[in-house]
């Protein structure tokens, strides 16, 4: 395998966005030799990648169910979920 300079930065963007499902596999798929390196920049990226996930998730629940909870919801239900959008609306 080859040795080549790794740009840390955009493989850390592919694999907590999804684009790759595992570092050490990309690595090895593009002929790239893992070294010692590879553990010490992907240590924290799993956590990051949960929470983006996470994040994602939240916000599709959020995105599908709140115009039936604003159309639905009482006074305190709609102001909840404008501040929610970053609106400062009274209501």
């Amino acid at each position: 395998m080859k040795q080549l300079k790794i740009d840390w930065i955009s493989l850390k963007n592919k694999y907590i966005y999804g684009e790759i499902e595992s570092v050490r596999k990309f690595l090895s798929k593009n002929g790239i030799a893992p070294n010692g390196n590879s553990g010490r920049h992907t240590k924290r990226w799993r956590a990051e990648r949960n929470s983006y996930q996470a994040d994602l998730e939240k916000i599709y629940n959020f995105t599908t169910h709140a115009r039936y909870w604003f159309a639905k919801g009482d006074t305190d239900t709609k102001r909840t979920i404008l501040s929610a959008l970053g609106s400062n609306l009274k209501l």
